[in-house]
């Protein structure tokens, strides 16, 4: 049993490109042996190495983030802050994911459910909904009381 992968195994085994292997390893995040007849082989390092620079790639780390990492160069207070960063940006856009899903099932709900399309809740506050209801046009859109007088 071989204990090295070339560069067509890893490509399958990581569903990536030659491109991809390619320039982490011009930017110094993986080192694979190269033999005589430019072969490169991957040894279990270099797997687990790969996979960490997917996992943090994931977590949107740029190279220069990586490669610290990867050198031991960041102290480990700007690790931790740097984790903490992302965590919350993390954290941030998942809420924001989320707000889009109930307003997409919202608004799908509407059209499935609704013979007139013309509510749709657009923010929800504590206990306050603000809702649209009827068309707007130009007209109407001057002033509240342009809107009433429709």
């Amino acid at each position: 049993m071989r204990e090295k992968l070339v560069k067509s195994e890893v490509i399958k085994l990581y569903k990536t490109t030659k491109e991809t292997l390619r320039y982490y390893e011009q930017k110094g995040l993986l080192s694979p042996e190269v033999t005589y007849n430019n072969y490169r082989y991957y040894d279990f390092k270099e797997l687990q190495q790969l996979r960490k620079i997917f996992f943090l790639k994931e977590l949107d780390f740029t190279i220069d983030e990586m490669k610290q990492l990867n050198d031991g160069t960041m102290l480990e207070d700007d690790y931790h802050k740097m984790l903490k960063d992302h965590h919350a940006e993390l954290k941030r856009k998942m809420q924001r994911q989320k707000q889009l899903q109930q307003n997409l099932e919202q608004l799908l709900y509407i059209q499935e459910n609704s013979e007139d399309h013309y509510s749709f809740q657009v923010h929800k506050r504590k206990n306050r909904n603000f809702k649209l209801f009827g068309e707007f046009d130009g007209v109407s859109m001057i002033s509240p009381k342009a809107f009433y007088d429709m």
